[in-house]
């Protein structure tokens, strides 16, 4: 079987298996209450069921396996032993409202998985501030920092419908083709694969009623370590160079957004007096809702700043590294702080405007082709739609 066929199948693969699990476990979530149940914090009106996590697991784990057993691929299986953890971890903290140190505990044991048996680890910077290889105690140290950092950064996005999903699969197909002008078949297939899972799911997230479904904290941490075992391998992977010529700076652009937004709120939150790790909501998605978009829109507009960001990356790559470097950072910084100075200047110009418009636009929404018929596609004809 050709490569290009295997990669294509395994996407198809991954998402008829979303596809065919999603209406089951929202079944089993509902009868069993294994739900997202509103409160102050949260912006669903309604419970919602929170299982969509086991459904992207298995998409991407049975579509991967099956295409990938004639290649020598011992690293995946150490990192679907670290995302199974994490699906454990996950659907434990979306029952039992789990305890932040013991998930912190259980994350880092799944990054050194990884890190450690796995022997995935930072091995050079490429470049960057004329640092090419690091030593190894450091790169451990260095792989494990980031990479409970980007599991964190990437369960704090999932806020909002189908921004998880739909962050992951553009992070996915920018992984998906780097690996794939690389040369790396394995690493393409695996990221088509979850590309593949994501798509049906973001689908029932945004459109569903009846199969309405929560990706959850399962479904964030398996994205979260998949990812930054990803970056990790792209960045220490010599053709990398034939794509950008700072590949840390590039990686820093596709996850500008979870990064910078966590850390600014972070930030925020200790000048404060408050536990960096409280709940509020002052995430990006947030303030970008509290300019009157719908959830769609906020997801999009994300979205947009993401891929902007990437290719702003891509046209500089002749730049020497440190200002590539420098340009992102700032960039990033703009992107996520900027918005919140913006909104307190629109609540005090429009104070009565954002709730109408709030309004128009779910309406608007809410009564457009698309969404009727997307809505029949997830939910089943027979669901009554609304005007």
């Amino acid at each position: 079987m050709s490569p290009l066929l295997s990669i294509i199948l395994a996407a198809i693969l991954s998402a008829g298996i979303v596809v065919s699990s999603i209406p089951k476990l929202v079944k089993i979530a509902k009868q069993h209450n294994i739900v997202d149940n509103p409160n102050y914090r949260k912006l669903n009106k309604v419970p919602v069921p929170i299982l969509g996590g086991v459904s992207v697991f298995l998409g991407i784990t049975m579509a991967t396996s099956l295409f990938v057993f004639s290649f020598e691929a011992k690293q995946i299986f150490y990192l679907f032993i670290a995302m199974l953890l994490m699906l454990y971890i996950g659907v434990c903290d979306d029952i039992t409202d789990m305890r932040a140190m013991r998930k912190l505990i259980y994350q880092i044991l799944a990054v050194c998985i990884i890190v450690i048996v796995g022997k995935i680890r930072l091995e050079c910077f490429q470049g960057l501030f004329g640092i090419k290889e690091i030593p190894f105690v450091l790169g451990i140290a260095l792989t494990i920092f980031y990479s409970v950092g980007i599991l964190n950064a990437i369960n704090l996005i999932d806020g909002v419908d189908g921004l998880a999903s739909g962050f992951g699969m553009l992070v996915s197909f920018i992984f998906g083709i780097s690996f794939f002008l690389m040369g790396d078949i394995i690493y393409t297939i695996l990221c088509f694969a979850t590309l593949g899972a994501l798509l049906p799911f973001f689908l029932y997230n945004v459109f569903g009623k009846r199969n309405k479904m929560y990706i959850g904290d399962a479904g964030s941490l398996i994205l979260g370590i998949l990812f930054a075992t990803l970056i990790t391998l792209f960045i220490n992977e010599p053709a990398s160079l034939e794509i950008t010529s700072s590949p840390i700076t590039f990686m820093v652009a596709v996850f500008a957004i979870p990064i910078f937004d966590t850390m600014r709120v972070m930030v925020i939150r200790i000048l404060k007096g408050h536990s960096p790790f409280s709940p509020d909501k002052t995430h990006l998605h947030h303030i970008i809702l509290g300019f009157g978009f719908s959830h769609a829109k906020t997801t999009m507009l994300e979205v947009l700043a993401t891929l902007t960001l990437v290719i702003v990356a891509l046209l500089i790559t002749g730049w020497p590294q440190y200002l590539q470097f420098g340009l992102i950072v700032v960039l990033c910084v703009c992107v996520t702080c900027i918005p919140t100075l913006l909104l307190r200047w629109y609540i005090r110009k429009y104070p009565h405007c954002i709730e109408r418009r709030r309004s128009a636009s779910e309406l608007r929404r809410k009564s457009s082709y698309l969404y009727q018929t997307m809505r029949k596609l997830v939910d089943g004809k027979e669901v009554s739609i609304e005007k």
